[in-house]
C-alpha cells in the first residue's frame, strides 16, 4: 500500500518537489479533476434536468397563476372602478339635477308668493287625515316663534300658499324625505313622507306644532352664508324619532334682495344610497359610503371594519403610521393598506384603487368622491375570490409535472454503470499523456528561470536566448525588452521627480502669498461685524475680498472675481486689489465711489494684452448713519437682510472692469437699520454644480440664507453656507473659486475700547 500513499502524497503536493514533478502533478490533477468534474457534471446534469423540470413545472404553475391572476385581477379592478364611477355619476346626477333643481324651484315659488302678496289669498294649513296618506304637513316653530305665534298668524297664512308645492315635491320622490320652507321670523313648513317622522312630528305630537330651531341647523346657516344652492355636510337628524345621518339641500329665499328664509329638502343617507346598493359584487363584495370625517354612514357589510357602527367612529383613528410611510412601503411590495390608511385617503376626497387588509382578509377596494355632497362611494371584493380560478389551473399543472419527473428518474438510474466504466478508461489514458507533455514544457521554463534570476540580481544587460516558438519564447523576448525600457525609465524618473518637486514648491509659495494678501484680522467693534472666506478651486485663484477703514466712521468692503483661474488670474487679482484700494484711499470726497471704479477700470484696461477682466462690487458703510453707498462692476447682486429676511439688492446693469475704458459706473445707496446684514459672494457659490449638472443657483442661495438663524455670528453663517454648498455638490469637483463676505451694522453703537 506504500505506492498508493506515495501517489496520494504526490497528488497532494506533500514534501519538496522540483518543477518537473510539479508540472506533472498539475497535469495529473487537472486531468483527474476534469474527469471527475465531467462525471459529476454528467450526473449533475441528469439531476439538474429533473430539478429543472420540477422547477419548470412549479414555474409554469406559478406563472400561470400569476398571469391568470393578473389578467383576472386587472379585469375585476377595472370592473370595480367602473361600477363605482357609474354609481357616483348617478348619485351626483340625482343630487344636483333632481334634488337641487326641485329645491331651487321651491325657493323661487316662495319668493314669488312673498314679493307678490296682492296676487295671493291667505291659506289655512292643509292636514292629512291618516298616516296612510303617506305625507304630513307640520308647522315648525323656533322658541321665539312660539312666543310670537299670535303676531305671526298673518305671515303664516300668506306663506301657506307654498304648501301644495311642498307636498307635490315630497311625494314625487321614491324614498322618504322632508321638504322645508323656513323663515327668519321663526316659523316654517315641513312636509314629511317618512312614517317615523310623520308619527313623531304630527300624528303623535301633543303640542300641535313641530318645535324646531331650524335657524341653528347647519343646512340653514350654510344657505344663508353662501346665498346659493348648498348641500350640507352629513349630520344627524334633528328629530328624536330617527337619528340616522341625513343630508340636506338648501336654497336661500330672497325677497327684493333681502334674505327672508331657506327652502330645503332632506333625505336619510341610507335611503338615498339604498337604491345604488342593489348591485351585487361577487359573493364576497360589498358597498359603503364614507364622509370627509372618516365615518362610515351607510354600508352593506353588517359588522367589522367599514360597517356602520354605533356612534359612527372615525375609521382613521386606528392608523399606526403616516400615509406617506405606508405608501412608500406598499410601493416596495411590503404589505397592503390598512383600513385606517384607506379611510385617510377616502376622507381626503381622493379617487383610487388599492389592495386593503380588512378583518384579516385582502380585498380590492375602489373609491371615488361625489361632487355634490361630502361623501365617497366605495366598493370591495375579496382578492381570494378573484384569484380562485388561477389557483385551480396551477394545481393541475403541478400534478402533471410530478408524473413526468417520476418517469425521468427511472431512466437516469440505468445510465450510472456505463458512466463508471468510461471514467476508468479515460483516467488511464490521461496519466500516460501527462508524463510526455510535462517533459516538453519544463525544460525552457528552467532556462527562463535562470535568466530571470540573473536579471533580478541587477544585471540589466543580460539577454535571454530561448527558441521554443511558443509563449515562453515570447516571454523571454519581453524580458529582454523590459530590461532596456527599465534603464530608460529609471533615468527619466529621476528628472521628472525633481521637476515636480520644484513646481509643487512654487505653487505652495504662490498660495501662501495670495492668502497673505487677503485681510484676515476682522474688525471687532460694537457698531459692526464682518467676516469673509475664500476657497480657491486650484492652488491659486482669481477671487478676492477686501475691507479697510477710510476713517473712524467709514468702512469700505470689496468682493471681486477675475476671469480665468490659476496663476494668471491670481496675478490679475493682485493688480486689481491694489488699484481699487489705492484709488479708494486717495478719494478726496468719500462719497464719490463712482470715480473710484471708473479710474480703476481705466488703469486695468491699459496694457491688458491677455484680455483679462474682473467683476467687482464695492461699497462703503457710514458706521454712524447706516448709509451704504455702493458701485457694481458686472458682479453678482448681493443680498440685504432686513427685518430678519434676505432680499437681493438692486445693482442695475453694469460692465466688468478691464474691457472698455469709457463705460460709466453709477453709484447707488441704501439706508441700513440696526441689525441689517449684507451678504456678498462670487459666482462660485451660485454656479456650484453637483454630479447631475444642477447649479446651486440664486433662488436656492436666497432660500438657504433665509433658513439661517440671523442671531448667530457671521462666521457661523458663512460656515453654514459653505456646508450647504458642499452638500449640494456632493462628490462633484469644485469648478470655481468660492468667496463670501458678510457685514452687519449694529445701529451706530459706541465703539468698544
Amino acid at each position: 500500500m506504500m505506492w498508493l500513499k506515495n501517489f496520494w502524497d504526490f497528488i497532494l503536493g506533500r514534501g519538496k518537489m522540483d518543477i518537473t514533478r510539479r508540472v506533472l502533478r498539475f497535469f495529473l490533477f487537472v486531468s483527474v479533476m476534469t474527469l471527475l468534474l465531467s462525471s459529476i457534471l454528467a450526473l449533475g446534469g441528469i439531476l439538474t434536468t429533473e430539478n429543472k423540470m420540477r422547477a419548470m413545472g412549479q414555474y409554469l404553475g406559478e406563472s400561470t397563476r400569476e398571469n391568470v391572476t393578473g389578467v383576472v385581477s386587472e379585469r375585476e379592478k377595472e370592473h370595480l372602478e367602473q361600477l363605482v364611477h357609474e354609481k357616483v355619476v348617478l348619485m351626483d346626477a340625482a343630487m344636483v339635477d333632481s334634488v337641487a333643481g326641485d329645491t331651487q324651484i321651491l325657493a323661487e315659488n316662495m319668493e314669488d308668493i312673498l314679493s307678490s302678496q296682492e296676487s295671493y289669498l291667505p291659506k289655512e294649513l292643509i292636514r292629512s287625515q291618516s298616516i296612510e296618506d303617506g305625507w304630513t304637513l307640520s308647522l315648525a316653530l323656533t322658541p321665539s316663534g312660539v312666543e310670537n305665534l299670535e303676531n305671526l298668524r298673518g305671515k303664516i297664512s300668506m306663506a301657506a300658499n307654498i304648501q301644495n308645492n311642498l307636498k307635490n315635491v315630497a311625494l314625487s320622490y321614491y324614498v322618504p324625505c322632508s321638504v322645508y320652507a323656513t323663515f327668519e321670523d321663526g316659523f316654517g313648513f315641513v312636509v314629511d313622507t317618512g312614517e317615523e317622522d310623520m308619527r313623531a312630528d304630527y300624528f303623535e305630537n301633543p303640542i300641535g306644532y313641530m318645535p324646531l330651531d331650524f335657524r341653528e341647523r347647519p343646512w340653514y346657516k350654510k344657505a344663508k352664508e353662501e346665498n346659493d344652492v348648498a348641500f350640507s355636510d352629513t349630520m344627524l337628524n334633528a328629530s328624536a324619532a330617527n337619528s340616522d345621518p341625513i343630508v340636506v339641500c338648501s336654497v336661500p329665499i330672497n325677497v327684493n334682495g333681502e334674505f327672508v328664509g331657506v327652502a330645503g329638502m332632506g333625505f336619510f343617507v341610507r335611503d338615498v344610497a339604498g337604491f345604488y346598493f342593489q348591485t351585487a359584487i361577487g359573493k364576497t363584495g360589498f358597498w359603503f359610503l364614507m364622509n370627509r370625517h372618516g365615518q362610515v354612514i351607510v354600508s352593506t357589510k353588517e359588522d367589522g371594519d367599514l360597517s356602520v357602527k354605533e356612534g359612527f367612529p372615525d375609521e382613521r383613528n386606528s392608523s399606526g403610521q403616516s400615509l406617506a410611510v405606508a405608501e412608500e412601503k406598499i410601493s416596495r411590495g411590503e404589505g397592503n393598506f390598512s383600513v385606517a390608511l384607506a379611510a385617510e385617503k377616502i376622507s381626503r376626497g381622493e379617487k383610487g384603487l388599492m389592495t386593503v387588509t380588512l378583518d384579516g382578509e385582502d380585498y380590492f377596494l375602489a373609491f371615488e368622491p361625489l361632487q355634490s355632497v361630502d361623501w365617497s362611494f366605495g366598493a370591495l371584493i375579496k382578492v381570494s375570490e378573484v384569484t380562485a380560478p388561477a389557483d385551480a389551473v396551477a394545481k393541475s399543472i403541478d400534478s402533471q409535472t410530478d408524473d413526468f419527473i417520476s418517469s425521468t428518474e427511472n431512466f437516469s438510474l440505468k445510465l450510472l454503470p456505463l458512466m463508471a466504466v468510461a471514467f476508468a478508461i479515460l483516467l488511464a489514458a490521461v496519466s500516460i499523456l501527462s508524463k510526455r507533455v510535462t517533459k516538453s514544457i519544463v525544460k525552457p521554463i528552467h532556462q527562463l528561470a535562470d535568466g530571470v534570476r540573473e536579471i533580478s540580481s541587477g544585471n540589466l544587460d543580460k539577454k535571454l536566448d530561448i527558441n521554443t516558438g511558443d509563449e515562453i519564447e515570447h516571454l523571454a523576448t519581453c524580458f529582454n525588452a523590459m530590461t532596456d525600457e527599465l534603464k530608460i525609465y529609471m533615468a527619466n524618473l529621476a528628472k521628472e521627480t525633481a521637476e515636480n518637486e520644484r513646481i509643487s514648491t512654487e505653487l505652495n509659495v504662490a498660495t501662501n502669498i495670495q492668502q497673505s494678501m487677503l485681510p484676515h484680522d476682522f474688525p471687532s467693534r460694537a457698531d459692526c461685524e464682518l467676516y469673509a472666506t475664500m476657497h480657491a478651486a486650484k492652488e491659486v485663484g482669481g477671487d478676492f475680498y477686501d475691507f479697510y477703514f477710510l476713517d473712524e466712521n467709514h468702512l469700505v468692503i470689496t468682493i471681486a472675481d477675475v476671469s480665468g483661474k490659476g496663476v494668471p488670474a491670481a496675478l490679475f487679482m493682485a493688480i486689481s486689489k491694489t488699484i481699487l484700494q489705492n484709488f479708494a484711499l486717495s478719494m478726496k470726497n468719500p462719497d464719490d465711489f463712482s470715480a473710484v471704479m471708473t479710474l480703476a477700470n481705466q488703469q486695468l484696461c491699459q496694457n491688458n494684452d491677455e484680455m483679462l477682466f474682473v467683476t467687482v462690487f464695492m461699497g462703503m458703510l457710514d458706521l454712524k448713519t447706516g448709509e451704504f453707498i455702493y458701485v457694481n462692476g458686472g458682479h453678482n447682486p448681493p443680498l440685504v437682510c432686513r427685518e430678519n429676511k434676505f432680499e437681493y439688492l438692486d445693482v442695475g446693469k453694469s460692465c466688468m472692469l478691464g474691457i472698455d475704458e469709457d463705460v460709466p459706473f453709477p453709484q447707488k445707496k441704501i439706508k441700513l437699520a440696526s441689525g441689517d446684514m449684507i451678504f456678498l459672494y462670487t459666482d462660485g457659490v451660485t454656479e456650484a454644480m453637483n454630479e447631475r449638472g444642477e447649479l446651486f443657483g440664486e433662488d436656492y442661495l436666497h432660500e438657504v440664507l433665509n433658513r439661517e438663524d440671523k442671531s448667530e455670528s457671521l462666521e457661523i453663517l458663512l460656515e453654514n453656507m459653505r456646508r450647504a454648498i458642499k452638500i449640494h455638490a456632493g462628490d462633484a469637483e469644485q469648478s470655481d473659486d468660492i468667496t463670501m463676505l458678510a457685514l452687519k451694522w449694529n445701529g451706530g453703537k459706541k465703539i468698544d475700547g
